[in-house]
């Protein structure tokens, strides 16, 4: 089973450019269904927790230049407040785009944030990554750019996109709510913008690993940084809390000696907040 690796990119942005490129099957998400469960859902999406019963990504207008836009809200679900999430899976391509553009607008409780997350296929192989996360208030839709870091020359056949309004279970808040617009996968950065704090510079390596994996970030400003690694369990078998790095390129570097073979999933953040995650394969 493919596995979503969350790579969070620094944005570049220039001015004075045109977007072209091809708008993703209602990134607009001005077309609505029903979903197997019964809840209400934009078409090719899947809101994970949408059913009859209850929902957390809602149909909510006007949108950005559009009738609609996707509302994810952090609601109260059975008694537990969990990340609201919508993904689109399989998303055909056929061209190396260079940005995920978007907008948005919203606002978080205490420590949420909006994540998107962008993988590229090469049929079951990732070749290109990219993430945001906004922690800011936007009373109206701002644009948003993800460079798409790629790992190899060869073209994309598809893509996948999800988006998370929240924080990591248990932590998100009730209340979180973030509206997301016209997505598009394009060839050139937007205008005008937020800009990431944590920038990933490529995946953890070396994988498979045996002795020690390592993974490497950037900074725009000297920051705290805290890592935790899962086994397949889910049981966390290291962590990392609060470590100072200074602006600029840097590396955390792990010692796995004792980690049994397999794969091992970690989160890499910001202090509190969640900034991106991935995957490794100890042998």
């Amino acid at each position: 089973m493919r596995k979503f690796t969350i790579i969070l990119l620094s944005l570049s942005l220039f001015a004075g450019l045109s977007v072209s490129g091809q708008n993703i099957p209602n990134g607009d998400f001005e077309t609505w269904t029903t979903n197997a469960s019964g809840g209400v859902v934009p078409e090719h999406w899947t809101a994970v927790h949408n059913t009859s019963d209850h929902q957390d990504v809602f149909k909510a207008g006007p949108g950005y230049e559009s009738e609609y836009a996707a509302e994810l809200k952090v609601v109260s679900i059975g008694g537990s407040i969990e990340a609201a999430i919508l993904n689109y899976d399989n998303i055909e391509v056929n061209e190396r785009f260079l940005y995920l553009t978007g907008y948005f607008k919203g606002s978080p409780v205490e420590n949420d944030s909006l994540f998107v997350f962008l993988h590229m296929w090469k049929d079951d192989n990732t070749i290109g990554e990219g993430s945001i996360i906004i922690s800011e208030e936007q009373a109206g839709f701002t644009k948003f750019t993800i460079p798409i870091h790629y790992t190899s020359e060869e073209i994309p056949t598809s893509a996948q996109i999800e988006i998370m309004s929240g924080n990591k279970f248990p932590d998100a808040h009730e209340g979180t709510t973030y509206t997301i617009d016209n997505l598009n996968l394009t060839d050139v950065a937007g205008i005008n913008g937020p800009q990431a704090s944590l920038s990933f510079l490529g995946a953890a390596y070396p994988s498979p690993a045996s002795q020690q994996i390592n993974i490497p970030f950037e900074l725009r400003q000297p920051e705290n940084v805290s890592v935790n690694i899962f086994n397949i369990q889910g049981q966390m078998v290291y962590s990392m809390k609060d470590k100072r790095y200074m602006q600029g390129a840097n590396e955390v570097n792990i010692s796995i000696g004792n980690f049994s073979p397999g794969v091992y999933h970690y989160t890499i953040g910001l202090t509190d907040k969640m900034a991106g995650t991935g995957t490794f394969v100890v042998k």
